[in-house]
């Protein structure tokens, strides 16, 4: 009986060895086919997130472009205009701070009465809904300016200095209209301080001894007007 089941055994042995060293090349062929399932699947899932990835990206740098873009709405803005009261001939410039302010000069220069040049560096702050390519805006500025005295040749000596210097401030608010692409309108109106003209006496005088234009109602309405009314026309670019 031993017999028989050995060489049953031996002879099963012979038959069954191939046949299960088959399977487990079958079974090792499965698990490889899975992990090169697997493989390409994390490789596609992380192609996919790549992508993803990459689009947020551009969409990222899309967006801060256009806001780039729209905070740069304008490079420069140059208008001008001449002032009938107290004739004179302004020339403006203005530059953008990014999406809601700019800065600029208003560079003036006065015909009459106490005549010369006169300078306005500005800041403007616009209204959020409009940027800074148009709309309402509020402004402050600092002035300073070089003026001739007036009626120098008529103080016959007693007056040496034939120009002095001017110092203020100014506060106002306004509105820029863009007209087709490029040309502008530009309204301003509000409150400025200029200093009085400065007389230098010369030896033997003082200011008692003539009237002063500077210190009366003339300067006041005229050069030295406190209120600010400006109407430009310009073009943007």
């Amino acid at each position: 009986m031993r017999y028989g089941n050995d060489h049953e055994g031996g002879w099963w042995g012979i038959i069954a060895a191939p046949l299960e060293t088959g399977r487990l090349r079958a079974n090792e062929r499965n698990v490889s086919a899975r992990t090169s399932d697997h493989v390409a699947f994390q490789h596609q899932h992380n192609s996919e997130l790549l992508t993803v990835r990459i689009k947020a990206t551009l969409l990222t740098i899309g967006s801060l472009m256009t806001i780039g873009a729209y905070a740069q709405g304008f490079k420069g803005h140059a208008s001008a205009t001449f002032g009938i009261l107290n004739p004179k001939i302004r020339v403006q410039y203005e530059r953008p701070i990014k999406d809601r302010a700019s800065w600029g000069v208003n560079m003036n220069y006065y015909l009459v009465n106490w005549t010369g040049p006169v300078f306005e560096p500005f800041y403007r702050v616009y209204k959020k809904k409009d940027g800074n390519a148009e709309g309402t805006f509020f402004q402050a500025k600092i002035i300073y300016g070089n003026l001739s005295t007036l009626g120098f040749y008529d103080y016959d000596g007693a007056v040496t200095n034939s120009r002095w210097s001017t110092f203020g401030i100014g506060l106002g608010a306004g509105h820029k209209w863009i007209l087709g692409k490029n040309f502008t309108i530009e309204w301003l109106s509000g409150f400025r301080f200029l200093s009085p003209p400065v007389y230098v006496y010369g030896e033997g005088y003082d200011e008692d001894d003539y009237a002063e234009f500077a210190e009366g109602t003339e300067w006041y309405l005229t050069t030295g007007l406190p209120f600010d009314m400006q109407l430009k026309f310009g073009y943007q670019f």
